[in-house]
């Protein structure tokens, strides 16, 4: 049976879903304002080893410099929320409600005390 990675379409389809993705958070004003001082390339190509990683990918991403960058940049407990809504969107775009969409959240979900700082309310 093939991995996760390789039925949704594997390199292409996760660069299209962080893309997307991407776009989607430029919409929010939390991140709008983020991503004005952020190196965008250098954020998608985490996100994109992110992604491949909890697809059962070739991407590894738990090194201690990845551990690092997220302990940097964590969230607000409502960023999180929003990030998190934009996310499924656009998984339903393009996994089409598979369960493949649920395993996907729920790795996000498990990391979420290392994404959230829970002491920031307004960011």
């Amino acid at each position: 049976m093939p991995s996760m990675y390789k039925r949704v379409g594997g390199a292409a389809t996760v660069k299209r879903i962080v893309a997307e993705y991407h776009e989607g958070l430029s919409g929010v004003p939390y991140f709008s304002s983020r991503f004005e001082n952020t190196d965008m390339e250098e954020l998608a190509d985490r996100h994109r080893r992110f992604l491949t990683w909890v697809l059962d990918g070739p991407a590894a991403f738990d090194s201690a410099e990845d551990r690092r960058r997220v302990a940097e940049r964590r969230l607000p407990p409502e960023a999180f929320d929003g990030a998190m809504s934009v996310l499924r969107s656009v998984l339903d775009r393009h996994l089409g409600g598979s369960a493949d969409i649920e395993h996907v959240m729920r790795a996000v979900q498990r990391r979420e005390p290392l994404i959230v700082n829970p002491d920031d309310e307004d960011g």
